[in-house]
């Protein structure tokens, strides 16, 4: 049977795996105990920071090119108006009702601290929380998000007058080195030793991990790999016969990452270093990696692949995964301490990563699709009023 040949988007790819990788994270996944293989826990545990540093580059580089290609135009005022209701009814209506499903599974620590809750509604409680979020600690993203998307078209703007002054290369350039010392004073109050910082991993989250300006830097970088792949022609340079030394430089920077974030979170643990790398490296590498990402994206050749379909899937469904792993969590681990106390932590944990899976499906079919058919009527509807006003 003829099967149709079509382009597939990467990038909703990349969204659905790094969701999998922030679950992964989170779940007591132990590579040893599901199999024979000795000593690759490590692949099953990797550092949750890199999966939520790729959504923070996407947003970044999305929205980004969203202003580019004027689908929202950050110079004029309806345009502005357009993206934010547009970004709001993509966060906050799926936000708001995780909420209210962990306020029904976590009823204790609701009653025990009821301002906490109403301070996540405006993104507050889960921004640098001393004593750790009352619920759901994914939620600690949600405010470096919502700041970002809140400054979004005056940093575009910002961005397009300096690109077209100096140039896209030398600016990412400028602002790499401008990151360098803003870290440093960051991390000005930790002592220094021979490959890093000395810090307790809970100093590491609330200096770095937590901070917007900290994490700026990737939202910027991830903007400026739209205007390089669109106002430049690095991309008409680059042929499918080069695809090769795309994908080892790829597998080449992931490793880079991987090996010495997962080394830094071990000395974080146990040694209270942070390495170097860490600090000043692992956001440039990132925006390296995911720059050869888009370059994979914008020049790919058209073809089947099921597995490409089912990342499609995952990357529809990737917010409603990262929102509702840890409640899930939660309730399975509840019934197997009630029903079958005897069943392993793996295996409670693949349970729930299934669970998680289906109600994400049902949420983002029932849920996200027709909010979004209302987000697309808003956005239609300023759309109109823009052009009842010019006639």
């Amino acid at each position: 049977m003829y099967q149709q040949q079509r382009k597939y988007d990467y990038l909703l790819v990349l969204r659905g795996l790094c969701a999998l990788a922030v679950v992964v994270c989170h779940y007591p996944f132990y590579l040893s105990e599901l199999t024979t293989i000795k000593g690759l826990d490590w692949l099953l545990d990797p550092f949750g920071y890199v999966p939520v540093l790729i959504f923070f580059l996407l947003s970044g580089y999305l929205i980004t090119l969203g202003f580019i290609e004027k689908r929202h135009d950050a110079t004029i005022f309806s345009g502005v108006k357009k993206y934010y209701i547009s970004r709001i009814f993509r966060i906050v209506p799926l936000y708001y009702l995780s909420i209210i499903i962990c306020c029904a599974i976590y009823w204790e620590r609701v009653t025990a601290s009821p301002n906490e809750v109403l301070l996540l509604l405006p993104f507050i409680a889960n921004y640098k929380s001393e004593n750790g979020i009352i619920f759901n600690h994914v939620y600690w993203t949600m405010p470096v998000e919502m700041l970002y998307f809140l400054f979004a078209p005056f940093i575009y703007i910002l961005l397009a007058k300096l690109i077209k002054k100096y140039g896209v290369i030398p600016l990412i350039a400028a602002v790499i080195l401008i990151f360098v010392p803003f870290t440093f004073i960051l991390f000005s109050n930790f002592p220094r030793v021979t490959d890093g910082i000395q810090m307790w991993r809970k100093d590491w989250i609330m200096t770095a991990r937590c901070d917007f300006f900290y994490n700026l830097e990737a939202f910027i970088l991830g903007g400026l790999c739209a205007f390089l792949a669109k106002k430049s022609n690095i991309l008409e340079k680059i042929s499918v016969s080069n695809r090769s030394i795309l994908f080892i430089a790829i597998a080449s920077i992931l490793f880079l990452v991987f090996y010495t974030t997962t080394y830094s979170i071990v000395l974080l643990n146990e040694q209270r270093i942070a390495t170097y790398f860490l600090l000043y490296g692992i956001i440039p590498a990132m925006a390296l990696w995911f720059f050869l990402i888009v370059i994979l994206d914008q020049n790919q050749s058209k073809t089947h692949s099921k597995l490409l379909l089912l990342g499609e899937k995952l990357g529809h469904m990737a917010y409603a995964i990262y929102l509702f792993h840890m409640p899930t969590l939660t309730i399975v681990e509840s019934f197997k301490k009630a029903y079958s106390p005897a069943i392993s932590a793996e295996m409670t944990s693949i349970i729930a990563l299934i669970v998680t899976l289906i109600f994400s499906a049902f949420i983002y079919k029932n849920f996200e699709k027709p909010i979004m058919d209302m987000r697309k009527n808003a956005v239609k509807s300023i759309a109109e009023e823009k052009r009842a006003e010019i006639l």
